[in-house]
C-alpha cells in the first residue's frame, strides 16, 4: 500500500512539535520517514485560512505534476490521525449462556491490550486483507 500512497503531512515550519508528534504518530503505525513526506505550509498570519487553501493547492499541484504514485493523502499536523483504542467487550446474553467461561474469559482481556499494540495488529490484519475483509487478490462477492 504504501508504494501507491503518497503522504504529504502539512506543517508550519514554526511548529517543530507539531512535526515531531506526527513523526511519533507515524511511527506507533509502523511507518518510518521514508513512508511520507512533510510539506512546509504557507504560514499567513492573520490569514491562517488562506494559507492552509494555498498549501492544499501546493501539494495537489505539486502530486499531480511531479509524482509517480496513483494515489496522495493529505495531512495536517495539527489533527491526531489514529484514534484511541478504548476498546469494549460486548457479547450477548445468549453468547454468554452458550459458552460458559466466556464473560470472565473477557473480562480477563480487560487492560491488556494498550493502543500501541492494538495499532499494530490492526497493521498486520491490514497487510493481509484488503477493504471489507477480503484477502487480497480473492476475488469479491
Amino acid at each position: 500500500m504504501k508504494d501507491r500512497i503518497s503522504v504529504k503531512i502539512i506543517n508550519l515550519a514554526r511548529r517543530a512539535d507539531r512535526r515531531e508528534e506526527c513523526r511519533k504518530e507515524m511511527a506507533a503505525i509502523g511507518w518510518g520517514e521514508d513512508d511520507y513526506a512533510f510539506f512546509t505550509a504557507r504560514d499567513m498570519p492573520g490569514a491562517g485560512a488562506r494559507g492552509c487553501s494555498l498549501s492544499h493547492g501546493k501539494v495537489i499541484a505539486d502530486f499531480l505534476f511531479a509524482e509517480e504514485k496513483p494515489f496522495l493523502l493529505v495531512l495536517e499536523d495539527d489533527r491526531h490521525y489514529f484514534p484511541p483504542y478504548d476498546a469494549v467487550v460486548v457479547a450477548n446474553e445468549a453468547a454468554l449462556a452458550a459458552m460458559p467461561g466466556l464473560e470472565a474469559s473477557l473480562r480477563g482481556l480487560s487492560g491488556r491490550i494498550d493502543a500501541a499494540t492494538m495499532r499494530r495488529l490492526n497493521l498486520a490484519v491490514d497487510g493481509k486483507l484488503g477493504t471489507f475483509g477480503h484477502q487480497h487478490g480473492a476475488e469479491r462477492p
